[in-house]
């Protein structure tokens, strides 16, 4: 390592807070983002010439990141949307461009029989709209706020949880006030599914004006498996392109607006939408075999690939025959 030079090692390595703070501009932001991922060809790189690796597995974000903080460079009806087009407008493109170069060279390291797997885990939308799913919670009845708060403190502290049914967190995860788990939990196992179809039914009539918001919900019991089950969210909400669960809701918020603008530079997103929405891609030097390959099916093909029983349970399926 010590001649790849110094590295981040606190924090995301792309400060997107520093260019969302104004603490830095957009060309020191994409500058290093460059320098990033450079640095981690260049770490790849260095460990195929190796050449006694079996498996080698090196994950870039700056395209990740350079999406959501320059989408409103792209779509001319982001609220944070600058006026003109400018240079910054290629920068999300740029971004690809460099990532196909790095591609061609780690794939010139390789000999004819190594296979090379380029996947994303998913793809990205606009984020122009955002939904405070507490707040329509708390309108419909399925959340309670403590008597007497007008203005609710994020993370829950004014929730009168001995009233509240559902309670919302993260970008689009609803959990159900569960006896069985929550600590001041009131909602039982024969009420669960009745109290998560009353949501899902009122949901499906919110409107932004003419536009329906939410696109579709999947319930936790059907799309989660395995000994953790449990603890994730009892319905998942997916929204409409252009929306995303708000940085509100993410904290457990619950602000007046039921819908409010984004106009912070984070303008490009992908994780309230439904996957379908905004897929990933795959590309391997061979023909992969599987139908709708998964983020999942990396493991199962490892796995696979070694001739290694895989472990009881695991989700996905090997990419190659």
């Amino acid at each position: 390592w010590q001649g790849l030079g110094p590295f981040k090692t606190v924090g995301w390595v792309d400060d997107t807070s520093g260019l969302g703070a104004g603490a830095m501009d957009e060309e020191q932001f994409l500058a290093a983002a460059r320098t990033h991922m450079r640095f981690t060809a260049d770490a790849l790189k260095a460990v195929l010439r190796e050449r006694e690796q079996r498996l080698v597995i090196a994950v870039f974000t700056s395209t990740d990141r350079i999406a959501h903080m320059f989408y409103r460079y792209v779509d001319a009806e982001h609220p944070a949307a600058p006026g003109g087009a400018g240079p910054l407008a290629t920068a999300i493109d740029d971004s690809y461009v460099e990532m196909d170069r790095i591609i061609g060279e780690v794939h010139g390291l390789l000999a004819p029989a190594d296979t090379l797997v380029v996947m994303s885990d998913h793809g990205f939308d606009s984020f122009r709209r955002g939904v405070n799913l507490n707040t329509w919670l708390v309108r419909e009845g399925f959340l309670a706020v403590k008597r007497g708060v007008r203005e609710p403190r994020d993370f829950f502290r004014d929730v009168d949880w001995s009233r509240s049914k559902a309670y919302a967190l993260g970008t689009g995860a609803i959990y159900l006030n569960r006896a069985d788990r929550e600590a001041q939990g009131i909602v039982t196992a024969a009420q669960a599914a009745a109290i998560v179809q009353a949501i899902e039914q009122g949901l499906a009539g919110l409107r932004d004006g003419k536009t329906r918001v939410v696109s579709a919900t999947y319930r936790g019991d059907q799309i989660f498996a395995g000994p953790l089950r449990r603890n994730a969210p009892d319905l998942r909400v997916a929204v409409a392109s252009g929306y995303r669960a708000s940085w509100a809701t993410s904290l457990g918020g619950m602000p007046r607006a039921l819908l409010e603008d984004n106009d912070k530079k984070w303008s490009g997103d992908h994780a309230s939408s439904r996957p379908e929405d905004v897929p990933g891609i795959l590309v391997s030097n061979r023909r992969v075999h599987a139908s709708s390959p998964r983020l999942e099916d990396i493991a199962a093909t490892a796995f696979a690939f070694f001739g290694v029983p895989a472990p009881s349970g695991l989700a996905g399926r090997p990419l190659f025959e």
